[in-house]
Parts: structure tokens; C-alpha cells; sequence
């Protein structure tokens, strides 16, 4: 799987941030590009984030259908992450509703060029 996301660690970490993600319910979606910014793939996934560390990044422990028991990471950077106003939201890829998430994050995976 293609794994080049990349920040900007100083400006996109907050540690207030980082101690109200962890015990929140956040869903995840991931878009997939090749090298020149083209559409490959797009996932979505949900859960509780049990891990928000500068150095090592943000963990999730996926729940789900597809995703469930888990874990997935992703960059250290507080600032990809938007409190989700409260309702109800249908992830496209399964069906799911997850009923009042305290947050969400989208983030463009660019895959490297295979050799």
C-alpha cells in the first residue's frame, strides 16, 4: 500500500488538541493518488483514537465492518483533525452510520511510482 503522506510537524501539532483526540470517535477518509495526482482509491474508516504522539503519530482502533479490531495510523498532525458537527454520518464505502463522531479527517495519500 502506497504511504507518503507528509506535514508539517510544528505547525500542524497542538497538544491541547492532541490530549481531547484521545477517547474520541473520529472517521477517517483516505483518498489514494498516483504520482501525477491521479484518483486510485478512496477508503473510509472509524474509531477510537488511542494513540496522539508527536513523534509516532495518531492512532486509531478501528470498529466497522471492514476495518474492525484494527489499528491504523496516521501523521502526526493535529490539524487534520475538524470536530464533526452532531448527526448522523453514512460512510459511502459500507453503508455505516456513525452516530455523533467527535471528529473527522481527510487526508491524499500520494503512491509512490512503482520501479
Amino acid at each position: 500500500m502506497c504511504a507518503s503522506i507528509e506535514c508539517a510537524l510544528d505547525r500542524d501539532w497542538d497538544e491541547c488538541v492532541a490530549q481531547e483526540l484521545l477517547g474520541s470517535i473520529v472517521i477517517v477518509g483516505l483518498t489514494y493518488v498516483d504520482p501525477e495526482g491521479q484518483y486510485q482509491d478512496h477508503i473510509q474508516l472509524y474509531g477510537v483514537v488511542t494513540v496522539a504522539d508527536k513523534e509516532s503519530g495518531i492512532a486509531i482502533e478501528c470498529h466497522g465492518q471492514i476495518w474492525n479490531g484494527q489499528e491504523h495510523w496516521l501523521p502526526a498532525s493535529t490539524a487534520a483533525f475538524h470536530k464533526a458537527e452532531p448527526g448522523r454520518y453514512r460512510l459511502c464505502s459500507t453503508g455505516e452510520l456513525i452516530v455523533d463522531p467527535h471528529y473527522v479527517t481527510t487526508w491524499t495519500v500520494t503512491c509512490r511510482a512503482r520501479n
